[in-house]
């Protein structure tokens, strides 16, 4: 929220509501027919820290929705603090347990310490972690993590820098990940008429994707 009143502050009028959610109006060359709000959300998945074991690992859960595959051995960051998302090894595991995914409670974060009283050093029960995903870029596209919704925002925040012929609303929403909070709180604020979301959704364009389908049908 604060980069981004960084960028849009001098482009329009903005506030903060109560929530979190950034409010903005732009003026345009005209006031249209029907007021028309736009909103990205700013919030991420993440992890929660649940419980620290005696041997300094933290077993955590996750906040919004991500599926336990995409947990296995990510790396992942309490503020300043980096970690593993460790599972137990295969070599120690049952041929069932082979046969199943890990639920997200089954797992741990190992940030490097040996016992409970180091890791309490760094962070404590109730903290949240995010992925430590680098930013990448190749010819013309890149990966990173968080793009639902920074690549929405990203747009907004364009549109809020460009000239307008329109006046139009736009909101930065707390939230979603968690249930579309922060956009129907705002969508009250600003009590639209239409509204129009920029987000990030799935790709269309991965070949696995129809190979998966046809398998599962």
């Amino acid at each position: 929220r604060e980069y981004i009143i960084k960028l849009i502050d001098g482009h329009c009028e903005y506030s903060v509501d109560n929530l979190g959610n950034i409010i903005a109006f732009k003026k345009g060359k005209k006031r249209p027919a029907k007021k028309i709000m736009l909103d990205a959300h700013m919030d991420e998945v993440g992890l929660i820290a649940t419980y620290i074991t005696d041997d300094g690992l933290i077993k955590f859960d996750t906040i919004g929705y991500i599926k336990s595959e995409s947990l296995l051995s990510q790396r992942v960051r309490f503020g300043n603090v980096l970690g593993v998302i460790g599972n137990k090894p295969i070599h120690l595991t049952s041929a069932d347990e082979r046969k199943k995914l890990p639920k997200a409670t089954d797992l741990y974060i190992d940030i490097g310490c040996d016992k409970k009283e180091d890791t309490e050093k760094l962070l404590r029960v109730g903290d949240t972690a995010v992925f430590s995903t680098p930013f990448c870029e190749k010819d013309g596209r890149i990966t990173a993590r968080a793009l639902d919704d920074r690549i929405g925002c990203a747009v907004l925040i364009n549109l809020l820098k460009s000239d307008s012929e329109y006046d139009f609303y736009a909101t930065f929403s707390t939230q979603e990940e968690l249930g579309l909070r922060g956009a129907k709180v705002a969508a009250f604020s600003v009590n639209p008429d239409a509204a129009i979301v920029l987000e990030g959704t799935t790709a269309a364009d991965i070949a696995a994707i129809g190979i998966t389908n046809q398998r599962e049908t």
